[in-house]
């Protein structure tokens, strides 16, 4: 393995490590093989925001990640991360609100996508 395609296995383990279920999606691995100091650098940002409570609970991270998703019709990760927010306290009916609010903002479908 020469040193580009052992940078890119390195950042791919990083990348898998710091999610819980391991998942890297195909377009990282891509940016993984072309810019891995980008996305190392991302995966960093990721890890500093989204694990862990700060400012915000962890539950609040995650609602808003999965309403995000679903508002940009990203549905096959939406599960994750409301499986993540219950996980962390957050309750259906929370949930709920938070894909109805979202749906407000960037329409029904978020709502349809969400639940």
């Amino acid at each position: 393995m020469d040193a580009k395609e052992q940078r890119k296995a390195e950042v791919l383990a990083k990348l898998g490590a710091a999610r819980p279920d391991g998942h890297v999606p195909a377009q990282w691995q891509y940016v993984a093989g072309v810019d891995p100091d980008y996305l190392e650098a991302s995966n960093q940002m990721y890890v500093h925001l989204m694990t862990g409570d700060g400012a915000l609970p962890q539950k609040v991270k995650e609602m808003i990640a999965a309403c995000l998703l679903a508002a940009r019709s990203y549905g096959e990760r939406v599960p994750l991360h409301v499986e993540r927010a219950m996980n962390a306290g957050a309750s259906e009916a929370e949930m709920l609100e938070a894909f109805e609010v979202a749906g407000i903002l960037s329409g029904a479908p978020t709502v349809l996508i969400g639940v």
